[in-house]
């Protein structure tokens, strides 16, 4: 059989086992319709997984633009509402005025302490220009140059899978810790894990009880596998370095995978003093799980970075803010300004001129 056809069998298959987990041929909001990804909670170990993973999430994001957002809205609209300065200022401007740098008001050990944490963040900032490397020989490269021996690279996995994201298992003796470093979007399978978007329920617990709420489902699942993969890795390697901590760090879609995986990891007794910096962390869990998490990972937002300040609140005020900006007129009145269009009303006039004179 050709490669065309075994792939068209697997997306007949795929489909199939779609529609029977649905419950039925229904559409949205009706009886039968249920919540996507309703029966997975880990990445795909097959490859017939993948495809049935891929085709929901391509229908969730579907679903939330062309599905929500009228077409002209999306492609036009939100290009003549950026154009328009914001009521209160630029974010920039925001920030500048209402920002406090951190430490400024701290005195004594708390402003020691700032510092420390300040030279933490920069040195898990510089991971990012690893991470931001398309060649894996390139990364390693960047690695070595921030002073890291081939005796520090404890589990190197550059290679990503759909919901299996590249990470690296590193002795960072700069900051006397283990780390895992968890690579962001960067692959065609990167960006699928990113679209799984569907939330699914998730917990943590703490010194304070148990806290219930939601996460991004590809996170999630990218998480568990990441701990699965590496779990023995990191008894062995704290084992071997009974001095050290343990130190999550990922950017962007890698950022929301270590912060999940922080909080699992923190259940258990060995990993209970585990903290996380995420670099750019998107909105990947609800407001609950994210205020019990607050005293042990770090988010870094640079500027006024568009991913980690999204969220699906968010998606839905820009929706009706760009529906009731009435750009409607304002692109009618640059379409007429151009120069072809102004060429072909004067050919226009000019035709309609002379047919008078030859009806005269």
């Amino acid at each position: 059989m050709s490669g065309a056809g075994v792939a068209a069998a697997g997306v007949a298959v795929a489909m199939y086992l779609y529609s029977r987990r649905r419950g039925g041929a229904c559409g949205p909001g009706e009886a039968g319709a249920v919540e996507r990804f309703r029966q997975q909670t880990h990445a795909p170990s097959t490859w017939l997984e993948a495809v049935y993973y891929s085709a929901e999430a391509i229908r969730h994001v579907y679903g939330e633009t062309l599905g929500t957002w009228r077409t002209a809205d999306l492609l036009i609209g939100l290009a003549y509402l950026a154009r328009r300065d914001p009521p209160g200022g630029s974010v920039l401007h925001d920030i500048a005025t209402a920002g406090v740098p951190y430490g400024a008001n701290l005195h004594g050990e708390e402003r020691q302490t700032a510092k420390e944490e300040l030279h933490l963040f920069q040195h898990c900032m510089a991971f990012g220009l690893a991470l931001r490397q398309l060649r894996p020989a390139r990364q390693l490269e960047v690695l070595r140059s921030q002073g890291f021996v081939e005796n520090d690279f404890l589990v190197v996995q550059q290679r990503s899978g759909l919901l299996k994201p590249s990470y690296f298992l590193l002795r960072d003796r700069a900051i006397n810790a283990i780390v895992l470093l968890i690579r962001g979007t960067q692959t065609v399978k990167d960006m699928f894990t990113s679209m799984t978007s569907a939330s699914k329920p998730h917990h943590v617990v703490d010194a304070n009880g148990v806290t219930l709420g939601y996460t991004h489902f590809g996170m999630l699942a990218a998480a568990r596998y990441i701990r699965a993969q590496v779990m023995d890795d990191l008894r062995a390697a704290m084992a071997a370095n009974p001095d050290m901590r343990l130190q999550l760090v990922g950017h962007s879609m890698g950022a929301g995978c270590a912060a999940i995986l922080t909080m699992m990891l923190r259940e258990m007794p060995e990993f209970a003093d585990t903290t996380c910096v995420a670099v750019a962390c998107p909105a990947c869990m609800t407001v609950d799980l994210a205020r019990s998490c607050a005293g042990y990972v770090t988010t870094i937002i640079n500027d006024a970075d568009m991913v980690p300040t999204m969220s699906l609140a968010g998606m839905d005020g820009l929706r009706a803010e760009v529906m009731e900006s009435a750009w409607a007129a304002d692109f009618r009145a640059d379409v007429r300004s151009t120069t072809v269009v102004r060429a072909v009303e004067g050919s226009l006039s000019r035709v309609g001129g002379g047919l008078s004179r030859v009806g005269g």
